[in-house]
């Protein structure tokens, strides 16, 4: 089953059936190009992909937007929904009430923003397009109750996270890991990182609070590895500080959330 956008391919897939074949291959699906730091002036920024759908979905929904005055706002909505085309379109829907840069604020801590216009003549192509919380919920109730708490758990990690930090915070084992990256809720890349899209991390970090003890419990166990890391780190100062850079770098949003803790 998949969520497809007006405008897009695939942008999330919330199940996805597997045949076990010889020759089966797994296509990963990510959002649309997001502006890079190089690409934040007016030309660049409107060579991406993300940036043209807002302006487009936005100066149909009031013709009065000009995406030169409100780029900075823009580039931010874009990348906070990661590239997600739907997400895009909902949020651009809404600049015939509110600027983009107020959306952007309300999309640093929630998803609620992202709900289709009662008013658009445009109708969903599917029923769970009427929001974002829609379509994470519906992906979220194909899930099992071990994907669940472990979807749930990993929103604790910023920045990504490693197979090994995974099952030292969040017990979270390897197979669970690959099913949710199965059904696209977690992405992986060449070096064995994972990280959970941002749309799905707030909504994941939702479900999380929902159980305020074990939140408490996963934020310290989380804290607790990330000192550890660095602390492991500390005989690199006098002979390898390249490399502790390096290291700290990799994993500075990890260890900037434990210093909040």
């Amino acid at each position: 089953e998949r969520l497809v956008s007006a405008t897009s391919l695939t942008i999330i897939v919330t199940s996805r059936a597997r045949l076990h074949c010889t020759g089966e291959w797994l296509l990963p699906l990510s959002g649309l190009a997001v502006p890079d730091d190089e690409s934040r002036d007016l030309d660049a920024a409107s060579a991406f992909d993300s940036v043209r759908l807002f302006d487009a979905r936005a100066t149909a929904a009031d013709l009065r937007f000009e995406l030169a005055q409100h780029l900075p706002a823009v580039v931010q909505i874009v990348e906070l929904v990661g590239g997600l085309p739907l997400a895009i379109e909902l949020a651009a829907s809404w600049v015939r009430l509110l600027p983009p840069e107020e959306i952007a604020r309300d999309l640093r801590g929630s998803i609620d923003v992202l709900e289709r216009d009662p008013s658009s003549n445009s109708q969903p192509l599917r029923p769970e397009h009427v929001s974002l919380r829609t379509a994470l919920s519906r992906s979220w109730d194909l899930l099992g109750p071990y994907e669940r708490q472990a979807l749930a758990d990993i929103s604790v990690f910023h920045g990504g996270f490693t197979r090994a930090s995974a099952r030292a915070v969040t017990q979270t084992a390897l197979p669970v890991l690959a099913s949710l990256a199965d059904k696209s809720l977690l992405a992986t890349d060449p070096a064995g990182r994972f990280a959970l899209h941002p749309m799905v991390a707030l909504f994941a970090a939702e479900m999380l609070a929902e159980q305020p003890d074990r939140a408490t419990e996963i934020a310290l166990r989380h804290a607790g590895h990330y000192a550890h890391h660095v602390e492991e780190l500390t005989p690199y100062l006098r002979t390898a500080q390249r490399q502790m850079v390096d290291a700290v770098t990799l994993e500075f949003a990890n260890i900037l959330q434990a210093w909040r803790v």
